[in-house]
């Protein structure tokens, strides 16, 4: 269990085939739902969204895409590139902490602004 000071957190990556770093920014509801948020990315193109949900601006260089979308949990597969984890509160957490790469971890939300990592 991770606590979220301010409710939320940061879901971070290479893309697989720019290998730029992207950026998901997420909170956690009063329910324990996860809402995605904000998407940031460096790069345009292959495999990035093109359409905008709720706004898309450029901000020093980083293309931002403003969204809502909610979650009751996140499977994720653990990336072998460097850089895949969560931020918390300006801290990486990288999710070779809690699993090798190649396995699926779930994020799942608290009602206490919490965060839970867990092997599926």
């Amino acid at each position: 269990l991770l606590d979220l000071p301010d409710g939320g957190f940061s879901h971070v990556f290479r893309h697989s085939f720019h290998l730029t770093p992207v950026e998901e920014r997420m909170e956690v509801e009063g329910d324990g739902t996860i809402r995605l948020y904000e998407l940031r990315y460096e790069s345009c193109g292959v495999g990035m969204p093109t359409e905008v949900e709720e706004g898309f601006r450029l901000e020093d260089g980083v293309f931002v895409l403003s969204m809502s979308r909610e979650f009751k949990k996140i499977p994720v597969m653990v990336s072998p590139l460097p850089g895949h984890g969560i931020v918390v509160d300006g801290a990486f957490h990288p999710f070779t902490d809690w699993l090798p790469t190649g396995q699926q971890l779930v994020l799942t939300g608290r009602t206490r602004p919490r965060f839970h990592v867990s092997r599926r």
